[in-house]
């Protein structure tokens, strides 16, 4: 599935969960529910009924957002009223939420490109709550920072396994196809780093 592939789907998902918590803040039934979504958004009952089963700890999880996103532009928009800077920011949302500074710094800029966002948080929110949008974003978002949190993984592991290899490479005692071994990288990578360490 391409990137473009998921944006859409995780877009589609939050339209759904959209609808359903709507409905739900209208008392409609569930049956009614299942209907709407099988006529309007053309899901099968089968779809239907596990996004309804689901919906619960979806819009959970919106509803966590939306109330994060709220406090978030409340922040931005106190400390921009007495000429904060964007490092005095960063820092104020990383104390607040207990995030590193890399998260600060994304949310933050996140929040910001959102250009009614910081000036009247609560309207915006609420507004952007009626019309399904914020929905839409929260999938967004969340695929997005999942996106970076798994490369940061991805790459702290692909670095560990390197550090690993460059200290048996400097212990000098295993042949590298040990090194390849016992350390993750293939045979080439290991050729590379010690190449690499020799022209140090």
């Amino acid at each position: 599935m391409t990137l473009e592939m998921r944006y859409r789907e995780k877009r589609e998902e939050g339209k759904i969960y959209g609808i359903i918590s709507a409905c739900r803040e209208c008392n409609i039934s569930e049956e009614r529910i299942l209907k709407i979504l099988q006529e309007k958004e053309g899901l099968s009952e089968e779809s239907a009924i596990v996004y309804l089963e689901e919906a619960e700890e979806a819009i959970k999880r919106m509803n966590e957002y939306t109330a994060f996103m709220d406090k978030l532009g409340k922040i931005i928009s106190d400390l921009k009223k007495i000429n904060a800077g964007d490092d005095a920011i960063i820092v104020k949302i990383q104390d607040e939420f207990h995030f590193t500074n890399d998260d600060a710094k994304f949310y933050y800029e996140y929040a910001m490109k959102k250009k009614d966002f910081t000036g009247k948080s609560g309207e915006t929110v609420q507004s952007a709550k009626k019309d399904g949008e914020w929905s839409h974003e929260y999938m967004t978002l969340q695929m997005n920072y999942q996106e970076k949190y798994e490369q940061g993984i991805e790459q702290g592991v692909e670095q560990e396994k390197i550090d690993s290899a460059v200290r048996m490479i400097e212990d000098g005692d295993l042949p590298l196809e040990k090194i390849a071994m016992y350390s993750g990288l293939t045979l080439e990578q290991v050729l590379k780093l010690e190449k690499e360490l020799q022209l140090a």
